[in-house]
C-alpha cells in the first residue's frame, strides 16, 4: 500500500514539475534548460521547440525523433549523439559540436550551423536545404542522398565527404574544399563552386548544368559521363582529369588548364575553349561542332575521329597533334601552327584560310 502511494506521489510530482517547467518557459523562453530538465523531456514529450539548450554537453545521448524546431543550440556538444529523424528546422546551431553524430533522415531546413564541427557525422538522407553551414567542418561526413538545395556551404571543409546522389542544386560551395570527396550521381544544377578545390574528387555521372566553377582546382577529378552543359569553368585547373563521355555543350573552358585530360567521346559542341591548354589531351571521337579553340594549345593532342565542323582553330597550336579521320569541314585554321600534325583521311571541305596556316608543309595529310 505504501509503495502504491509512493508511486502515485512521484507521478503527481512529475506532472506538477512539468506543468511548472512549461509555464516558466512560456514566460521566459530564453532560459536555458539544465541537463536534468533535458533528460526529463526526453523521457516524456521530446519537444524542445523554441527551447534554449545552448552550451549543454549532450554528447553520446539519444535525441532521436525530437522536436528541436527553432531551438537555441549554439555551442552545444552533441558529439557522437544519435539524433535520427529529428526536426531542427530553423534552429540556431552556430559553433555546435556534432563530430560523429548520427543525424540520418533529420530535418535541418533553414538551420544556422555556421562554423560548426560535423566531421565524420552521418547526415544520410537529411534535409539541409536553405541551411547555413559556412566555414563548417564536414570532412569525412556522410551526406549521401541528402537534400542541400540552396544551402550555404561556402568555405566548408568537405574533404573525403560522401555526397553521392545528394541534391545540391543552387547551393553555394565557393572556396569549399572537396578534395577526395565522392559526389558521384549528385544533382548540382546551377551550383556555385568558384575557386573550390575538387582535387581527386569522384564526380562521375553528376548533373551540373549551368554550374559555376571559375578558377576551381580540379586536378585528377573524375567527371566521366557528367552533364556540365553550359557550365562555367573559366581558368579552372583540370590537369589529368577524366572527362570521358562528358556532356559539355556550350560550356566555357576559356583559359582552363586541360593538360593531359581524357575527353574521349565528349560532347563539346559550341563550347568555348579559347586559350585553353589541351597539351597531350585525348579528344578522340569528341564532337566539337562550332567550338571555339582560338589560340588553344593542342600540341600533342589526339583528335582522331573528332567532329570539328565549323570549329574556330585560328592561331591554335596543333604541333604534333593527331587528327586522323577527323571532320574539319568549314573550320577556321587561320594562323594555326600545323607542324607535325597528322590530318590523314580527314575531311577538309571548305576549311577557311588553310593557306594562311603555319608550317602546312610540315604536316601530314594536307598536301
Amino acid at each position: 500500500m505504501r509503495m502504491s502511494i509512493s508511486i502515485r506521489l512521484n507521478v503527481v510530482l512529475t506532472i506538477l514539475f512539468m506543468a511548472s517547467f512549461f509555464a516558466e518557459e512560456s514566460l521566459a523562453g530564453s532560459k536555458r534548460l539544465e541537463l536534468e530538465e533535458v533528460k526529463l523531456v526526453l523521457r516524456t514529450s521530446r519537444n524542445f521547440s523554441n527551447k534554449n539548450l545552448s552550451g549543454l554537453d549532450l554528447s553520446g545521448m539519444d535525441l532521436s525523433n525530437s522536436n528541436l524546431k527553432n531551438a537555441d543550440l549554439r555551442n552545444i556538444n552533441l558529439k557522437n549523439a544519435t539524433i535520427r529523424e529529428s526536426d531542427f528546422g530553423g534552429a540556431r546551431m552556430g559553433k555546435s559540436r556534432l563530430q560523429g553524430a548520427d543525424l540520418q533522415d533529420s530535418n535541418l531546413n533553414n538551420a544556422n550551423m555556421e562554423k560548426s564541427n560535423l566531421s565524420g557525422a552521418s547526415l544520410k538522407g537529411a534535409n539541409l536545404s536553405n541551411a547555413n553551414l559556412e566555414k563548417s567542418d564536414l570532412s569525412g561526413a556522410n551526406l549521401s542522398e541528402a537534400r542541400l538545395r540552396n544551402t550555404n556551404l561556402r568555405r566548408v571543409n568537405l574533404r573525403k565527404a560522401d555526397l553521392s546522389k545528394a541534391n545540391l542544386s543552387d547551393a553555394n560551395l565557393e572556396e569549399a574544399d572537396l578534395t577526395g570527396a565522392s559526389v558521384a550521381g549528385a544533382i548540382m544544377y546551377s551550383v556555385k563552386m568558384n575557386d573550390a578545390s575538387l582535387i581527386g574528387a569522384d564526380m562521375e555521372n553528376v548533373a551540373m548544368v549551368k554550374a559555376e566553377l571559375t578558377g576551381a582546382s580540379m586536378v585528377g577529378v573524375n567527371l566521366r559521363n557528367a552533364d556540365i552543359n553550359k557550365a562555367k569553368l573559366y581558368e579552372a585547373d583540370l590537369r589529368g582529369a577524366n572527362l570521358e563521355g562528358v556532356k559539355a555543350n556550350g560550356a566555357n573552358f576559356e583559359e582552363a588548364n586541360l593538360m593531359g585530360v581524357s575527353l574521349i567521346g565528349a560532347e563539346l559542341d559550341s563550347a568555348n575553349l579559347k586559350k585553353s591548354n589541351l597539351t597531350g589531351a585525348n579528344l578522340s571521337g569528341a564532337t566539337m561542332k562550332g567550338t571555339r579553340l582560338e589560340e588553344a594549345n593542342l600540341s600533342g593532342a589526339v583528335l582522331n575521329d573528332a567532329g570539328l565542323e565549323k570549329a574556330d582553330l585560328s592561331n591554335a597550336d596543333l604541333t604534333g597533334a593527331k587528327l586522323k579521320k577527323a571532320n574539319l569541314n568549314y573550320s577556321d585554321l587561320t594562323g594555326a601552327n600545323l607542324t607535325g600534325a597528322d590530318f590523314s583521311e580527314s575531311k577538309m571541305e571548305g576549311v577557311k584560310n588553310i593557306e594562311k596556316t603555319l608550317n602546312i608543309g610540315k604536316s601530314k595529310g594536307l598536301l
